[in-house]
């Protein structure tokens, strides 16, 4: 089971400098149960800071990578945002660390009726996606899609 990361035990000042963000504001995300995210504001610009409380430093390389190479692939999903040394996951306190792109939203569950069509057809999209294309290296046989969002 996940320990989850608090909002008092992120290093503000080692985020900032790990991916040169000026002046950063830290809020918690609601939902998730896998992982810890936060959104961070800076004249930068919004991004979702997500420590992977439930992953280990491979299989969250590998995940980074997925994410990235989906989102190249044109599946809506939210761009990785690499650090300064260009590295799609960095560590604070032993945990890998995320910084995506921030997506203006909301978590809805159940998730409204309505919104099916709309989340089958980009399953489809995923689903439909080369494990040869650009960037998976296989992913898509092995599973490595699970927590795109």
């Amino acid at each position: 089971m996940a320990t989850y990361t608090k909002l008092d035990q992120i290093d503000l000042p080692a985020v900032s400098e790990r991916y040169g963000l000026r002046d950063p504001q830290l809020e918690p995300l609601k939902g998730g149960a896998a992982n810890s995210s936060f959104h961070v504001s800076s004249p930068s610009g919004d991004f979702t800071l997500t420590i992977l409380d439930n992953h280990d430093i491979g299989s969250a390389q590998s995940l980074a990578t997925y994410t990235q190479a989906v989102y190249r692939l044109g599946v809506p999903t939210t761009e990785v945002v690499p650090a300064l040394d260009g590295a799609l996951i960095t560590t604070f306190d032993g945990r890998p660390v995320i910084l995506k792109k921030w997506i203006q939203g909301e978590v809805r569950q159940p998730l409204p009726i309505p919104l099916l069509p709309e989340a089958g057809r980009i399953l489809a999209q995923l689903h439909a996606l080369a494990p040869e294309s650009e960037g998976l290296g296989g992913a898509v046989r092995t599973g490595l899609g699970n927590g795109l969002a």
